[in-house]
């Protein structure tokens, strides 16, 4: 289908000619494959064997025209003579027939009168041709009956021979009447095969999972756990019941619901007592609690415990802990802050997450280490008397401090990696610098380094133009962008020295700009206000602000606002300055 874009041919005819392997094509399964360089072959073979049959047909055409230009000849008639010629022949051939008793000539008899009846239709058309064949046929004719005639003893092989070309002559006759009638018939045979793909039915099983919620099963496993344990205790208290009374055998106190002999109660778990009375003295050597405990009933309730305490277990406190006396003591409340009328030595690491404020003072024997991560300063340091701010000494000896005035006292060197700022002033007996480092001068200070000339021509040039026009050389190579190289510390710009005479008036100006003619695009401009000048002799020198110079593929050019007006050019410079940061 792809193929018929590029012709004026169906798919279908494409693919005929494929299978009759007139177009070049390959059979890839099912489907014939072309390519577009053939089916423009075949498309040009085509054009040519139409053109051939056009020029063939132009031909005949041409001879056909020929033809009737060419004068017929007229002739007499002879149709008489004929119709008499061929009336004799018949006659003789009967007689003959009749006399030797051979009727194998009826045949060609007939023949005679159907060659007759033909002739005798086409003599119209052209009487020559009539003739001529019709000579030819006599001719034959009678070559045969004279073979006949004088080779009578052959009488056999003759008509066997005779017999033999007449059934041939009317198999043929019948051929071509049937030819006649019916036409050629061409016939293409076209399989069709039909593919047909079984269909088998997929029969799909969906599993479905249900998911218990984890919260539910979780109270699911607690319910077993609970029932299972309850299986426990029942089987305990029928061992229980079975050895409980109501009262002791030989004492009577009916008001005891349940009686528990000499062997004593012993509790497993735990036993809550709603009261418990001891009117005397109750001692407990040991008191072991399996279970949770809880003595008193409010904060009016009092636990006093003489003996040594100890909590194996992290112990919570709700309410504030203090320990101490009446005056020195350690307290941390229900906050969590801790506060002290005693001293704190630790040998180890103290940890606050809040703040730690000490109202004596603190030394350390070992050391400091501070580590903050927030938008204040990680040490802050106050001081509400005269003293001085920070003092640092070394073996005794103070090495730096901060006095309260703010002043910086060093008694050694000082040595600053990165930069130092000061707003006031900075005194001192000599400076030195690296071999790496400029003099000391102020931040944006520009050091002359170099200047060069930059000028079109050798001579002062005078301008009209209103367009922009090159008034300098073309750099591919900026001049003075590497040499001499930039100061450290320092960025290299550039200005332009202009000496310039012109009569624009002083309320207008000349245009100038830094264009790369590569890049089709302009750097940076700046103006030159007119100086109105009488004559063009003696020109002013002017000084351009730092320019946008790149370090190849520039000019610099200029133009003016009016044509009646006119600058005279006299020099150009470009002047680098190291631009300190």
């Amino acid at each position: 289908q792809e193929a018929t874009k590029f012709c004026n041919y169906s798919q279908e005819y494409l693919s005929l000619r494929a299978r009759q392997k007139k177009l070049k094509a390959k059979k890839i399964g099912r489907n014939w494959m072309t390519t577009k360089e053939w089916v423009d072959e075949y498309s040009k073979q085509t054009e040519d064997y139409k053109d051939n049959l056009v020029g063939i047909k132009k031909e005949e055409v041409k001879k056909e025209k020929e033809k009737e230009q060419i004068e017929i000849p007229s002739y007499q008639p002879v149709l008489p003579r004929t119709i008499m010629v061929t009336m004799a022949l018949v006659f003789i051939l009967t007689f003959i027939g009749t006399i030797f008793g051979y009727p194998y000539f009826e045949s060609e008899i007939k023949l005679v009168v159907e060659l007759f009846k033909i002739k005798s239709t086409e003599m119209v058309s052209d009487i020559r041709e009539f003739t001529d064949n019709l000579g030819n046929d006599l001719y034959n004719f009678f070559s045969k009956t004279y073979k006949f005639l004088v080779q009578p003893w052959k009488k056999e092989i003759v008509e066997e021979d005779f017999l033999k070309h007449i059934k041939e002559i009317e198999k043929i006759k019948e051929e071509l009447a049937r030819l006649e009638r019916e036409g050629v018939i061409t016939r293409e045979i076209v399989k069709e095969v039909t593919r047909i793909t079984q269909i088998i039915p997929i029969k799909e099983i969906i599993k479905e999972i249900v998911k218990i919620d984890d919260e539910e099963l979780k109270k699911l496993k607690v319910q077993i756990s609970e029932i299972q344990e309850w299986e426990k205790d029942i089987l305990t208290l029928q061992i229980l019941t079975s050895k409980l009374q109501t009262h002791p055998p030989s004492t009577q106190v009916t008001t005891a619901p349940v009686y528990i002999g000499s062997q004593g109660l012993q509790v497993g778990g735990a036993a809550t007592f709603s009261n418990l009375g001891v009117s005397g003295m109750a001692g407990i050597t040991n008191l072991g609690v399996g279970g949770s405990a809880t003595l008193g009933s409010d904060s009016l309730d009092k636990l006093t415990v003489y003996a040594t305490a100890n909590f194996i277990s992290p112990v919570t406190f709700k309410n504030t802990l203090r320990v101490g006396d009446t005056t020195d003591y350690l307290t941390v409340d229900s906050s969590g802050n801790l506060s002290t009328t005693g001293n704190i030595s630790m040998g180890g690491n103290l940890n606050v997450s809040g703040n730690l404020v000490v109202s004596g003072t603190q030394t350390f024997s070992d050391i400091l280490t501070l580590s903050a991560s927030s938008t204040s300063p990680a040490l802050s340091v106050s001081q509400n008397g005269s003293g001085d701010l920070v003092s640092f000494n070394l073996r005794g000896t103070e090495k730096f401090k901060i006095d309260s005035t703010g002043n910086i006292v060093l008694t050694g060197d000082t040595i600053i990696t990165g930069s130092a700022t000061t707003t006031g002033s900075m005194y001192a007996a000599t400076f030195y610098s690296s071999s790496t480092d400029s003099t000391v001068r102020k931040s944006g200070e520009e050091v002359l380094r170099a200047s060069a000339s930059i000028y079109r021509y050798e001579m002062p040039a005078q301008t009209s133009t209103t367009t922009y026009f090159r008034i300098s050389k073309y750099f591919s190579q900026n001049p003075l962008s590497f040499s001499p190289s930039a100061l450290p510390g320092t960025n290299r710009v550039y200005r332009l020295v202009i000496k310039y005479a012109d009569d624009v008036a002083t309320s207008s100006v000349s245009n100038w700009r830094i264009y790369r003619p590569g890049e089709a695009t302009t750097t940076d401009t700046f103006i030159l206000s007119g100086l109105a000048a009488s004559n063009l002799e003696e020109g002013d020198s002017y000084v351009t602000e730092i320019l946008n110079i790149p370090d190849s593929d520039w000019q610099v050019e200029l133009k003016l606002a009016s044509s009646t007006e006119a600058i005279r050019i006299s020099q150009i410079y470009l002047a680098a300055y190291d631009q300190l940061q």
